[in-house]
């Protein structure tokens, strides 16, 4: 079976939460198929979780100082920094037609298996960690959220090649207990990035064709590249003065 590929390279944040929501509804709608999207953000970026609040999570005017982008998702989860440095995916597939199970646990691991065989093409042994995570020698490397409708996931997230751990603590608000209890050297210690574990820099290149390759062999599939439906991009012009506005960013 064929899924469709589609690498859209550097794409504005805002833009990339209208593409993600479009192919699902366009996926619930069996007007695309199952699909698997790659991007890049042009921009440093800062995501929260749909039910998540900016002020509490954020550190707001470091955010606007540095001309760091306030998004927010239409899934779940909690906050993280994005720069050019990740590479971010969505999957939207139809779980029925590869025995995905229906559990969320069981969803997310069986996607990331797509990345688990991916990795090993650079001989980094990654395993599944529940709920939704990615870990590399006891580090996380990639994270996940999910949205379901019917039997079709969009199970979206980012693959860190590299991360500046520094930006992130001092953009996202890390209670005060935590840094007490923990330490910031505990908390930095549980994140890892592609390239520290490989100790050279990927090519970007070589990596999307590994994971192209291991999706490959975790479901059996080929990929056909493909951009947008016509319906698509109808969806994403309806769908973008939505993540653009302050009223859904803030919950104003």
């Amino acid at each position: 079976m064929k899924w469709r590929y589609f690498d859209i390279g550097l794409v504005d944040p805002y833009e990339a939460m209208a593409v993600h929501e479009a192919m699902f509804i366009s996926r619930v709608e069996e007007k695309s198929p199952n699909t698997l999207y790659l991007e890049q953000y042009n921009s440093k970026s800062v995501f929260l979780g749909y039910h998540q609040c900016a002020e509490a999570e954020l550190n707001l005017d470091y955010c606007k100082e540095n001309d760091i982008k306030v998004v927010r998702r239409s899934t779940g989860g909690g906050a993280g920094y994005m720069d050019l440095k990740q590479l971010n995916y969505e999957v939207t597939v139809d779980r029925k037609e590869y025995n995905i199970p229906s559990d969320f646990v069981g969803s997310y691991g069986r996607i990331m298996d797509g990345f688990v065989e991916a990795l090993k093409y650079f001989g980094l042994k990654a395993e599944f960690k529940p709920i939704n995570d990615l870990i590399v020698n006891g580090g996380k490397v990639s994270g996940g959220c999910m949205a379901r409708k019917d039997t079709i996931i969009l199970q979206h997230g980012s693959l860190l090649v590299d991360f500046d751990l520094d930006a992130a603590f001092k953009v996202l608000n890390v209670p005060k207990v935590k840094y007490e209890s923990k330490g910031v050297k505990s908390a930095k210690s549980r994140v890892s990035w592609i390239n520290k574990e490989l100790g050279y820099e990927v090519d970007l290149n070589d990596l999307k064709n590994a994971i192209k390759k291991g999706f490959g062999k975790s479901f059996g599939i080929e990929f056909e590249d493909s951009g947008l439906t016509s319906y698509e991009e109808e969806l994403v012009k309806e769908l973008l003065p939505k993540y653009r506005s302050e009223e859904f960013i803030y919950r104003m």
